[in-house]
């Protein structure tokens, strides 16, 4: 058995979502060291997420991720749904906001994309690293 590998960082995000790659963008950009630990050998290329809603778009847009994602998209969503197969209008014109449409494109997508940001700033992403239990030390 090999030893563990002991990574000097100064905060760890569990989870190579959307939601922990964009606080790896985030936090880099601020300069602080990030390591990422995702449970998952390798990002799963199926569709979990089909879409992005109109403030994720501005968030990406901010960031300047969201013109290559939106060239990849095969279209702007229908707007609406449905609720116990009733069908649920939704009409995102009157919203202040550039992008009033939701936008098809798969999570894989959105979470590639925001890694390749992350470790492009300079965070560290380790696969195939199920975090079990968390102990403080001495420090905290």
């Amino acid at each position: 058995m090999s030893e563990p590998e002991v990574v000097q960082t100064e905060v760890v995000v569990v989870g190579a979502g959307p939601t922990g790659l964009t606080l790896a963008c985030e936090l880099t950009l601020a300069g602080v060291r990030t390591l990422v630990l995702e449970k998952s050998a390798q990002r799963v290329e199926q569709v979990k997420g089909g879409g992005i809603q109109p403030r994720t778009a501005e968030l990406l847009e901010m960031r300047g991720l969201l013109g290559p994602l939106v060239t990849s998209a095969a279209a702007r969503v229908p707007t609406g749904g449905h609720f116990a197969a009733l069908p649920v209008p939704l009409d995102c014109a009157p919203w202040r906001t550039r992008h009033p449409f939701p936008v098809a494109v798969p999570q894989w997508k959105v979470e590639e994309a925001l890694e390749e940001r992350a470790v492009a700033q300079g965070a560290r992403v380790l696969r195939d690293a199920a975090v079990r239990a968390v102990e403080p030390d001495d420090e905290g």
